[in-house]
């Protein structure tokens, strides 16, 4: 679904083959990339943003929200303290 979300399913095959799980594609870097076999540079900056789109985009629930901003509070009351 990853691959097909941002038109890479061209990888598929070779994911499979290195035996790659999504964990192991979203961790990848360049050197990475190149070292299973994607040499073409446009389609290792493609798989770069759909990493990072992947990694970067998620939905915190309400309450972790909300207790973070509780720390967030505290660490700022303490500084001004000091």
């Amino acid at each position: 679904m990853f691959l097909e979300k941002h038109q890479l399913e061209e990888l598929k095959d070779l994911f499979q083959r290195e035996g790659a799980t999504l964990n192991d594609v979203l961790s990848m870097e360049d050197d990475d990339m190149k070292d299973i076999g994607i040499e073409m540079l446009s389609l290792r900056r493609s798989l770069k943003r759909a990493i990072r789109a992947a990694t970067t985009t998620c939905h915190v629930p309400q309450w972790q929200q909300e207790s973070l901003e509780r720390v967030k509070s505290f660490l700022y009351l303490d500084l001004e303290e000091n």
